[in-house]
């Protein structure tokens, strides 16, 4: 079974010139063996170190992840459709972050697509002073609703301007490719997956897709496509204030099916 929210069929005028262009880009990737490369984004704390270690069968660190690193993961991921490096951008580090953004997305070889991860609010926030910094400043995420509701505003806020990157480097560039909207943690949401799809699903109204379909509209249809799919990696409850969500709804199987349904589409998506 494939895990995966797609957008109706919808009638759109084709466009010849960005079609060729397409083609043309598949073949000289072939002829000349570039490597792929996939990038991971999203807000710090939204789970992407934990999708890309299961994603490159990476075994788990032997440090605190309560101190996320300023420098990128890599590593390589391989499927039926071949293989690809898989790179995160720390979401923390300000400095790092555009660092590895403008490295990304000036390249004139570029990416070849984009994970932008999501977590329906359930954002980890790591260091203890952010933690209280959030609550002196944000006084209505005291509780967890409050909590979740802004944090969802901040993935807004986060794929607004990466959309903006992806915008001028795919116009500059012709990369990325395609976007991913992975969204994980779903183990945190298993009784609430309808009201979560139509939030995140690509034929929704919502601000998620609404972006991306503009961006899409931008950059042409046939230089760029997204799609979206519920994952999560790490089986384990979320807590903030009193209140704990617990895992529940998706056992380790489950788990395991997803996150190869994702890499098998990631790479069949890089591979063209």
């Amino acid at each position: 079974m494939a895990y995966e929210w797609s957008i109706p069929a919808v009638g759109l005028a084709l466009d010849k010139q960005d079609k060729i262009a397409e083609l043309w880009e598949r073949l000289t990737s072939r002829l000349f063996k570039r490597q792929r490369c996939i990038v991971f984004t999203g807000i710090s704390g939204i789970g992407k170190t934990d999708l890309w270690r299961h994603l490159t069968r990476t075994a788990p660190p032997r440090v605190d992840l309560n101190s996320p690193s300023a420098k990128p993961d890599k590593g390589t991921a391989r499927g039926n459709s071949g293989r690809a490096l898989l790179t995160t951008v720390p979401g923390q580090q300000a400095e790092a972050r555009e660092t590895s953004l403008n490295e990304i997305f000036d390249e004139k070889t570029g990416v070849d697509g984009i994970v932008h991860v999501v977590a329906n609010g359930f954002t980890t926030v790591r260091d203890p002073i952010i933690r209280e910094q959030l609550l002196v400043e944000h006084p209505e995420c005291d509780t967890i609703d409050g909590f979740r509701d802004h944090q969802r505003g901040l993935e807004i806020e986060d794929l607004k301007y990466i959309c903006s990157r992806v915008r001028t480097a795919s116009l500059k560039h012709a990369r990325p490719k395609w976007l991913c909207l992975a969204v994980t943690k779903c183990d945190l949401f298993s009784t609430q997956l309808e009201d979560v799809e139509d939030y995140y699903s690509l034929g929704s109204n919502h601000p998620i897709p609404s972006m991306l379909r503009e961006l899409q509209c931008d950059v042409g249809r046939y230089r760029f496509r997204y799609f979206a799919a519920p994952v999560c990696a790490s089986l384990e409850s979320f807590s903030w204030q009193d209140t704990t969500i617990e895992s529940r709804g998706v056992d380790e199987s489950k788990r395991n099916a997803m996150v190869r349904d994702m890499l098998d589409r990631l790479l069949a998506e890089t591979a063209g």
